[in-house]
């Protein structure tokens, strides 16, 4: 409904929460952009929940295995990584140090997705499985 509001009369308010960008691999981090971040990003902390960034996971090898393929979501291909966010709110910065390449990144992926990454208009980010990354 913000979208069309926003379209319709040419307001400049944010419509979406954050939007997977891109995904760089140096030194062993991945930095991950996002567009519609607004004035930046922010994590909620609900009531109950571990505090820091979550929602976020990794799998090593990622070039031979299609996201459509069974055996990744039976097997749980993927590991759990502590994600946190760049000192400007604009990008979250996962180490994958010993982690091999290519790498696929995922965020609140699940039945019931977890994650706590938000713009500064209280968008939560949307749920993505990336494409393989080489560094």
């Amino acid at each position: 409904m913000r979208a069309v509001v926003s379209a319709a009369y040419s307001e400049k308010e944010e419509w979406s929460g954050p939007l997977l960008d891109k995904i760089i691999l140096a030194k062993g981090q991945a930095i991950l952009t996002f567009t519609h971040i607004e004035k930046g990003m922010t994590i909620k902390i609900k009531e109950g929940s571990k505090e820091g960034l979550y929602g976020f996971a990794v799998q090593e090898n990622a070039a031979n295995t299609p996201i459509w393929d069974r055996k990744l979501w039976e097997t749980n291909d993927f590991t759990p990584v502590e994600a946190q966010l760049s000192d400007d709110k604009k990008s979250v910065i996962i180490s994958v140090k010993g982690l091999k390449p290519p790498l696929r990144f995922f965020y609140a992926n699940g039945a019931i997705p977890r994650g706590n990454l938000y713009n500064s208009a209280e968008l939560p980010a949307a749920t993505f499985i990336s494409d393989p990354v080489n560094e």
